[in-house]
């Protein structure tokens, strides 16, 4: 068992280390001085299976309840969290529901007040052709923000709710600005 106490004594930070075992102590002290060469080489989360899961949940796509746009998942989470984080900032109890609202993460007109038309109709774009290739998968829409289950939609569905956003994007011109 390794403990380690910092403090600071005539403007320098001392290191305090208490083991049972000395060769503990000798090891540390060398990985000390050796510094990250006997890290992992992949470092935190760098590993081919942790690269495969994040890409998996990147994949998770949902649709709006409101305005049936295409919503990222990971998006909807994060925009839930905040406001949740948001609210727990503003009231003193912490009852906060956590449950996921219809609008989480959309960036429809219908859905946001920061609305940008040429960044969200390419984003429906992207999301259908992705769909159809398969590249990403067409998930319910989830309880709470602390759901992990994940529900895919059927295949029929995802052709259904692909070809709508097309036909609503079809001739929407979209303006650039340089």
């Amino acid at each position: 068992m390794v403990r380690k106490r910092n403090r600071k004594r005539d403007g320098e930070t001392q290191t305090w280390v208490m083991t049972k075992d000395p060769e503990l102590r000798e090891e540390w002290e060398f990985r000390k001085r050796a510094g990250g060469i006997h890290k992992s080489p992949h470092g935190p989360g760098g590993s081919e299976a942790a690269k495969e899961g994040a890409r998996k949940v990147r994949a998770y796509t949902l649709e709006c309840p409101r305005c049936h746009g295409l919503v990222d998942w990971t998006m909807a989470k994060k925009a839930c969290q905040q406001r949740i984080k948001k609210l727990r900032r503003k009231r003193t109890c912490a009852d906060v529901s956590r449950r996921m609202l219809r609008t989480d993460g959309c960036a429809s007109r219908y859905c946001t007040k920061r609305y940008k038309n040429s960044t969200y109709v390419d984003a429906q774009r992207k999301y259908a052709a992705m769909l159809s290739a398969g590249e990403r998968m067409l998930v319910a829409w989830p309880e709470t923000v602390d759901d992990k289950e994940v529900w895919r939609r059927p295949v029929e569905t995802q052709q259904n709710v692909v070809a709508a956003v097309l036909e609503r994007h079809e001739g929407v011109v979209v303006n650039r600005r340089k």
